[in-house]
């Protein structure tokens, strides 16, 4: 990756609505910088700042970058070779799932759809589940957090490693 900083801008012999000008244009390209930022700092960083350009109240920014519910749940499955596997399933969780939620929650608002926003997911490789142990799991994960979620408070859409028969 590189980084392209303008010196300085120089353009000569320039018309702009009958003005002449002259400008100078001077770029240098270096090495980006490395910097380290995870998805939450990225969207708070984000949010912040449109916060600021909106004129939010402190409070109200504050009120706004804080989850109102984070819930995590632990089980344990039988697979199909008779062996048990344990998992861990979310809804809202810190760092990545957290920006994702907040991410959700801004689009939902600003497209005026009534359903928040919150994010989730069990922790596996779905590649390394049959298909009858990935409907144990949606169907294990949904009874864990059935109480919070439905068509009215949360509604759980498909993403990543999810399909129509997870969502069914």
């Amino acid at each position: 990756m590189i980084s392209i900083r303008i010196n300085d801008f120089k353009l000569s012999n320039i018309m702009f609505h009958g003005i002449a000008f002259n400008a100078h244009v001077s770029i240098s390209i270096e090495p980006a910088k490395k910097t380290t930022m995870n998805a939450l700092a990225a969207t708070n960083r984000n949010f912040k700042l449109a916060a600021r350009l909106l004129g939010l109240d402190s409070k109200l920014e504050k009120s706004l970058l804080i989850p109102f519910r984070e819930i995590k749940v632990e089980f344990t499955m039988l697979k199909d070779d008779g062996s048990l596997a344990s998992f861990v399933g979310f809804r809202v969780d810190p760092d990545e799932v957290n920006a994702l939620a907040q991410l959700v929650t801004w689009k939902t608002a600003v497209a005026n759809i009534h359903y928040g926003g919150a994010k989730g997911g069990i922790c596996c490789d779905p590649g390394e589940l049959s298909i009858y142990e990935l409907e144990r799991l949606t169907r294990v994960f949904t009874h864990k957090i059935h109480d919070l979620i439905g068509i009215l408070t949360d509604v759980p859409a498909p993403d990543m490693g999810t399909g129509p028969q997870a969502m069914a």
